[in-house]
């Protein structure tokens, strides 16, 4: 599917002029490319926010799933709202896997600077959060790895526990209030 194309006029110089093209992929990704005399000079992809997760990451199997596919080492932690630190589980679609048998986690509590070590087969779609080596504390900061054969993901992650004995639409709404928009999302797409 294509969106109308936009030109756009820019001097850059006597007479160069570029041209910004935007188009829709089936999947919903957003490109752009620019033109400079028929060249591209830059293409940039907008991620699809009607899913939980980054490029081609797709939809966790569950609310508690944290997403390791979203890279945010660089920026700030993103929020994960909890009911029981139980239901917590590490996801990453499988295509995004190393395609090793087992794969290395690591997952670091940044206020106590405590790392563990996990082993992530890659018959298993979900890890279970490590409670007994890496206990989650309500608003606490934990940077998460997973080593790749080209480099590694990295997500921080800080989590914020809320009441369990609440109905789903006060979950969501607790949810929203601590910066959980894609759980809430999650959440109550569910319900429907």
């Amino acid at each position: 599917m294509s969106l109308s194309h936009t030109s756009l006029f820019l001097a850059l110089g006597l007479s160069v002029v570029n041209t910004a093209m935007t188009s829709e992929s089936l999947e919903g990704e957003l490109t752009a490319t620019y033109l400079q005399k028929e060249q591209p000079l830059l293409i940039a992809a907008k991620k699809d926010k009607r899913q939980r997760g980054g490029y081609g990451c797709g939809t966790p199997p569950n609310v508690w799933a944290v997403d390791i596919c979203q890279d945010s080492i660089y920026t700030r932690p993103s929020p994960l709202c909890y009911t029981y630190p139980k239901e917590v589980n590490l996801w990453l679609v499988n295509e995004k896997r190393s395609g090793r048998k087992v794969d290395r986690v690591v997952i670091k509590n940044t206020r106590t600077q405590q790392e563990v070590f996990i082993r992530w087969l890659a018959s298993e779609v979900t890890l279970v959060w490590p409670r007994g080596k890496m206990p989650i504390q309500s608003g606490t900061t934990y940077l998460i790895r997973l080593k790749k054969s080209r480099g590694h993901y990295h997500r921080k992650i800080i989590f914020f526990q809320i009441p369990a004995h609440l109905s789903i639409d006060a979950q969501v709404s607790e949810m929203r209030k601590k910066g959980c928009m894609d759980q809430a999302n999650l959440l109550e797409g569910q319900r429907v």
